[in-house]
């Protein structure tokens, strides 16, 4: 799984070194617990009946205080060979790593469900899902186009799968919003919000878990999102 991540990951012929400390930082233990919890997590909060999600409330809420302390002990990990600029790669992504994780370990556990897993809806439902709880927004412009399928039945491989990803539209892709959609009067114009931003939803939970007196130090900011 962590190979097929990597190979996901674009690194250019000078960048042989930061794919090695990407390898490395990919096989800590601090993304194997995210991995196992953000299964569980997801499986609970989108698998389950609408009239269940409610008896597994407080199981979810254990997952996410975990998750989050597992998180901010990864970000803040520090080991003399990873560089920072391997490290900023990793995180500003990080919510995209995770889905693709937690993707292939939904097809392992129930291989007669595939079909439904490898829609385009569930992929595009993971990265909604933890692009909003690692970054506090959802964002629509997040890709899984270029997610590995090694392990799909007929050897198509990575460079197959990348092809026929290029080949989908719609759903399949990120959106795809140009600056005149954004400046016309229309429905998307109507549909911007106004999002406060400040922490994630994960590293809030943490601060307020350990009750940091310096989290009200950060001012949140308002900002429109199309």
């Amino acid at each position: 799984m962590q190979k097929d991540i990597t190979s996901s990951v674009s690194f250019t012929d000078d960048e042989e070194e930061l794919k090695e400390e990407f390898q490395r930082i990919i096989n800590m233990q601090h993304f194997d617990a995210l991995i196992s919890d953000a299964f569980w997590y997801f499986i609970c909060s989108k698998f389950k009946r609408e009239e269940d999600k409610h008896k597994y409330e407080a199981h979810n809420e254990f997952l996410l205080d975990r998750m989050a302390a597992n998180y901010v002990s990864y970000t803040l990990l520090e080991d003399p060979d990873i560089s920072v600029k391997t490290k900023e790669k990793f995180f500003n992504a990080f919510y995209n790593h995770l889905s693709q994780a937690v993707y292939h370990c939904l097809k392992t556990a129930f291989p007669k469900n595939r079909n439904r897993i490898e829609k385009a809806d569930t992929k595009r439902d993971l990265l909604n899902t933890f692009s909003e709880l690692f970054t506090g927004m959802v964002i629509q412009s997040a890709k899984f186009s270029n997610w590995t399928e090694a392990n799909k039945v007929g050897g198509q491989g990575i460079v197959g799968t990348m092809v026929a990803a290029n080949k989908q539209k719609g759903k399949n892709a990120a959106s795809e919003v140009t600056l005149a959609d954004i400046r016309r009067k229309g429905p998307l114009k109507a549909s911007r919000s106004r999002v406060t931003m400040r922490y994630s939803p994960l590293v809030e939970r943490y601060l307020f878990t350990h009750k940091y007196e310096t989290m009200n130090n950060v001012r949140g900011w308002k900002m429109l999102m199309t």
